[in-house]
């Protein structure tokens, strides 16, 4: 019997991640399903309210860091919404009916409605446009998210999505991967969800009386993957360290090994963080009872999951 997904109030980012059937060595995915992936979460974040900060897709699975909130988009927003999505092929909710308007309002702000609609539409097209007209289910399973706290947990996280075809041996530099926001990116100098990144990961640059730059957010992440491609390449933990210090001189999560934290973890960040979590959802009983996870990262900053998972994988 599955479980029920874990959500919390106010605005929550989530490490997402699905896997096509199949066995681990099956490609299914060309640089076609790729392309069509990525145009369906760029059109499908015209009507949700869902917000992507990091998206990567591989042969046979793809992640994704989203940050999403519980707050109903206006009546006026979801009327936008709406239209910029439909473009008047469906007929125009009653948006005054407050019925019409939170059914429609509440499928803007649920990032389950927005993976749900994702994977049938790019299954739709997939079956379609194979060479013998394929049918039935494509992904393995139903997706997996993780609850992340704000500071190292997202930017950990979304390293580590990042660095995906590296590890996958596809490239020697996430920046070379075209199907992926961090080499769109470095490929066309601009950054498909820029805006995001900055709203959601701004703070680590130590401002807050200052509104985030995007080029000092991006350039703070480059730092961080530049020195987490050295280490995934072999290079020893001082030639990373020199790496990182030629450009920001901050040492930070080590990513040379695959970890089941960011897929199986359900809820990653602080002790403080994953027990106030865990309270909301379950009772200030398992908050206190339960036993954490503990990884300790390169910089030093410890991360602790709700589930108990071993840090390899």
């Amino acid at each position: 019997m599955r479980s029920s997904r874990i959500r919390r109030s106010g605005v929550t980012c989530q490490h997402i991640y699905n896997r096509a059937g199949g066995t681990r060595k099956d490609i299914v995915f060309g640089d076609k399903e790729k392309e069509m992936f990525f145009e369906l979460v760029h059109e499908l974040t015209k009507f949700f309210t869902v917000e992507v900060v990091s998206l990567v897709c591989m042969g046979n699975h793809w992640h994704a860091v989203i940050c999403s909130s519980d707050e109903l988009p206006s009546r006026e927003e979801a009327a936008r919404r709406y239209e910029a999505y439909y473009g008047g092929s469906k007929p125009t909710p009653i948006w005054s009916v407050d019925a019409e308007y939170l059914r429609h309002a509440g499928r803007m702000a649920d990032f389950s409605c927005f993976v749900k609609d994702l994977q049938q539409k790019f299954t739709t097209w997939f079956n379609k446009t194979r060479p013998v007209r394929r049918r039935g289910r494509l992904w393995a399973d139903r997706f997996k998210n993780v609850i992340l706290e704000d500071g190292p947990a997202l930017w950990q996280c979304v390293e580590y999505v990042e660095m995906n075809p590296v590890r996958a041996g596809l490239c020697g530099n996430p920046g070379d991967y075209a199907f992926s926001t961090w080499g769109r990116w470095k490929t066309n100098g601009v950054h498909p969800f820029a805006e995001n990144v900055v709203k959601h990961m701004g703070d680590v640059l130590g401002k807050p009386d200052e509104i985030p730059r995007i080029d000092d957010v991006l350039r703070e992440l480059e730092n961080r993957v530049e020195y987490a491609t050295r280490l995934e390449l072999g290079a020893t933990g001082e030639a990373a360290q020199k790496a990182y210090h030629e450009t920001r001189g901050k040492n930070k999560l080590d990513l040379t090994r695959r970890t089941r934290y960011w897929t199986n973890g359900a809820i990653i960040g602080s002790a403080e963080f994953v027990r106030s979590v865990v309270a909301e959802v379950f009772g200030d009983d398992r908050a206190e009872k339960k036993r954490l996870t503990k990884t300790v990262a390169a910089s030093g900053d410890v991360l602790h999951s709700y589930r108990h998972l071993r840090n390899d994988g």
